[in-house]
């Protein structure tokens, strides 16, 4: 993962902190295409580069049965479609990268200013890949990608960075009925022709795609040429994630045991939580956080080598869970795991679950004054460590938002709603949900193909 993708993912805490928000209007411009693309202009002035990022509705949580992460691999394909032979993370001085998550695939560029152009169309052809005829040339690439999917997985699964890999688990054990998880075997079969069809099966121009644009370059100019670029896309139904075939794992508490093919044990417990609107929503996310806070603070996990951490985003069609998960170091036991959490969710109290609204609420009730950052970063000293990452640092702004209305099903206007969740109501779901009795659970014990 090069440096413009790597503070992307490790920045957001700093940038969350360093950012100030601003009394006037946010410096945004949304709009929708014909073909039901969302375009989201951000002006930051100031930037010495331009982001692009296309978020697709496309994540581990939607793979089929047997395509275990073939989410991830149309991310790596279609980043080294629009120039299979190079296997670099730069296109003529131009940065690119991506990242699949439990719900989205996300696709990012930055260039200089002057080549924002550039960059962007590098978007509109990603999304044509599923239109590519199979090759000589596309089948050595895709074999190169295939060598850093398995390098990226055990790279991470030797740091006890499992969470990722366990998610795509969870989807075939739970959703799909499967007692072996072939997380790399199912990537290591795929063909050019399979995977050529399943972009163009779900990669699909229209509701659920959007486009997002960081930088100083005009918002006029911007939307003038996603119009251009990407209104031409011919529109089609929303892609949706294929049906659980083993809905009763989803019904009610169940706990089970399968094998895959990461040599890691890996534990994951989950809830079921009310999603009755957005108040729901919101209380998960705080729910969420504050389970984090408490893993943090006691330690008490991390004393048996366990790196446990608490997810909100959990959500399949069938439902939304709140999922705590880590990998087992030898020795430690799935009973110990869950002595230790069943301390953890017990006895919050209302000036903890006050701490997590407020802290969430201060983040997503205006937009960050980046032109303030920027004064910070030049003027005081304790902010002197942000110069350099500015620009990515607006872009990962932009990015928590976009995750957040996502996740929560709200628009960015409706985000400052979030300080209207009251610490009872964060209580009342913890008190509700989190439940010995309601407990779920999935052990993944490491078996080769």
């Amino acid at each position: 993962m090069p440096y413009a993708s790597r503070l992307l993912a490790t920045l957001l805490g700093v940038a969350l902190v360093a950012a100030p928000a601003r009394a006037d209007d946010p410096p945004f411009h949304e709009t929708t295409l014909e073909n039901g693309v969302r375009v989201l202009v951000v002006e930051a002035p100031a930037a010495k580069s331009q982001v692009f990022l296309t978020l697709l509705p496309l994540g581990l949580l939607s793979d089929g049965a047997g395509h275990t992460q073939w989410s991830h691999l149309l991310e790596h394909f279609m980043l080294r479609s629009s120039e299979p032979s190079n296997a670099t993370y730069d296109i003529d001085g131009i940065t690119v990268n991506g990242e699949t998550t439990a719900l989205a695939l996300r696709l990012e560029s930055l260039a200089p200013p002057e080549r924002w152009r550039e960059a962007q169309r590098h978007h509109a052809e990603w999304l044509r890949a599923g239109a590519l005829q199979p090759s000589p040339e596309l089948d050595a690439m895709l074999a190169r990608e295939k060598g850093l999917v398995h390098q990226e997985v055990m790279g991470t699964s030797a740091g006890g960075v499992t969470h990722k890999w366990a998610l795509a688990a969870w989807n075939q054990v739970v959703r799909h009925g499967a007692t072996h998880v072939r997380a790399l075997g199912d990537v290591e079969r795929a063909t050019t022709e399979d995977v050529i069809a399943a972009l163009a099966d779900e990669v699909r121009p229209g509701p659920g795609v959007q486009l997002v644009s960081v930088g100083p370059a005009p918002a006029d100019e911007v939307l003038a040429a996603v119009a251009e670029d990407f209104g031409g896309l011919v529109a089609r139904p929303p892609w949706q994630a294929s049906a659980a075939k083993a809905k009763d794992r989803l019904a009610g508490p169940v706990h089970l045991e399968a094998t895959w093919d990461v040599p890691v044990r890996h534990y994951m417990e989950w809830y079921r939580l009310p999603d009755r609107g957005a108040h729901d929503r919101m209380a998960a996310d705080a729910l969420a956080l504050l389970v984090n806070t408490r893993i943090g603070q006691r330690q008490t996990l991390a004393s048996l080598g366990v790196q446990a951490a608490a997810f909100a985003d959990l959500v399949v069609p069938e439902g939304r869970f709140l999922l705590v998960s880590g990998p087992l170091p030898e020795g430690v036991t799935v009973e110990d795991v869950r002595a230790e959490l069943d301390k953890l969710y017990t006895s919050f109290t209302p000036n903890e679950a006050a701490q997590m609204v407020s802290n969430m609420g201060s983040q997503l009730a205006e937009w960050p004054d980046f032109a303030e950052i920027r004064r910070l970063a030049e003027e005081e000293p304790e902010y002197a460590s942000l110069k350099g990452q500015l620009d990515i640092i607006e872009a990962q702004q932009t990015l928590f938002l976009l995750y957040a209305r996502d996740n929560m099903g709200l628009d960015i206007e409706q985000l400052p709603g979030y300080v209207s969740l009251t610490p009872e109501e964060v209580l009342g779901m913890a008190s509700e949900s989190l439940r010995p009795e309601r407990r779920s659970s999935l052990l993944l014990r490491p078996e080769a193909d």
